[in-house]
């Protein structure tokens, strides 16, 4: 079982703007279904074929980083942490974000797995 200590990204430490981006979170940009854009780094989602709306892309772009910002503590598995997510979606997707969006869709425990699977920048102990 490996525990996740770190969804790390390019340039958080303060390089280019880092103290509006701490503030606001990482910059993300969902290039169709196949490519999230996290940060400075470019998931290429090509092979996660359950992924069939940009909706469910943003969402989980939403999801990591709620994760990198609330519930990554470095002492639960990345299952236990999807879980606890999901959990927390149990009362809708606006959980994700500090405002309301009209463009999230919802996703499986799995495709979100995918994705942070696919997240170069991930650092695992």
């Amino acid at each position: 079982m490996f525990r996740p200590t770190c969804i790390g990204l390019d340039g958080e430490d303060g390089e280019d703007g880092g103290a509006l981006e701490s503030r606001r979170g990482p910059r993300l940009k969902v290039r169709d279904v196949d490519e999230l854009v996290f940060g400075s780094e470019v998931v290429d989602l090509t092979a996660v074929e359950q992924l069939v709306e940009v909706g469910q892309l943003r969402s989980i772009g939403a999801a990591i980083t709620y994760l990198q910002t609330y519930e990554l503590d470095g002492q639960r598995s990345l299952a236990e942490l999807i879980e606890a997510l999901m959990a927390t979606l149990a009362a809708g997707l606006d959980q994700l974000t500090p405002y309301p969006q009209g463009d999230l869709a919802m996703f499986r425990p799995l495709e979100l797995a995918a994705v942070i699977n696919r997240l170069r920048s991930l650092e695992v102990q």
